[in-house]
């Protein structure tokens, strides 16, 4: 167990383009000593993008809501859709719509341009909108490793029932964890990473106590985004 080095505050939220309205949890360009890079790396970057509600777009053909074509090297994007949809397309041929719940997980290396609008069904209709989207650093042996894409869709994702430890007579389910990538004891995630890392969605839908234990823990990162919802 690791000892917490530093708390810092919250910033406010800003936008990315017109189409992604977000809080920087954590950000590798952020010139702080006491907490940067260096202490979160592999991830670099954490935006969450808070839940914002969008009208219809009647000018989605000519401009859709969202971010142009911009370039990214040395890393891993990796952007997880919890309401709303976001069109993706990129320099290598790499297009798709991630939907509700879906993953895109695109490798950077050596150079790639991409650019990221709301899709064309969600802009037409409108709605609220919520993502997260995080940066994974790539080891200095990969970092001009040729660009690619995945796209992993929340029915291709190991879902596991979250039991109780609370009560040690009970095992109750509630919740559950969707596998994205690394392992969930022996569960193996569906992305192919270079920087071997634990990476889960945990939603709870009551209050309990839930444990993660591996004898892999030391040689992997995790992030787990937490979302605890009323019943």
């Amino acid at each position: 167990m690791r000892p917490i080095k530093q708390i810092h505050g919250d910033k406010a939220p800003h936008w990315v383009g017109d189409g992604f309205f977000v809080k920087t949890l954590i950000n590798y360009v952020d010139d702080q000593p006491d907490f940067n890079y260096s202490h979160t790396d592999p991830f670099l970057l954490f935006d969450y993008g808070e839940p914002t509600t969008f009208a219809p777009n009647p000018d989605y053909q000519t401009q859709p809501h969202g971010i142009g074509k911009h370039p990214h090297k040395g890393f891993e994007t990796v952007t997880l859709a919890y309401s709303g949809e976001i069109s993706h397309a990129d320099s290598i041929g790499g297009r798709e719509d991630i939907l509700e719940g879906d993953v895109q997980w695109m490798t950077a290396g050596r150079g790639i341009l991409h650019e990221e609008f709301h899709s064309e069904a969600f802009g037409q209709r409108g709605g609220v909108f919520s993502m997260v989207q995080m940066r994974v650093n790539l080891p200095s042996a990969h970092k001009l490793t040729d660009p690619k894409y995945q796209f992993i869709k929340r029915a291709e994702m190991p879902i596991i029932e979250l039991m109780d430890y609370s009560d040690a007579d009970e095992r109750t389910v509630i919740g559950h964890v969707a596998i994205i990538a690394g392992d969930w004891h022996g569960v193996a995630g569906s992305a192919d990473t270079f920087t071997p890392v634990n990476m889960w969605d945990i939603a709870l839908h009551t209050a309990g106590t839930i444990r993660y234990c591996s004898y892999k823990k030391a040689e992997y990162w995790s992030m787990a985004h937490l979302s605890v919802q009323a019943i």
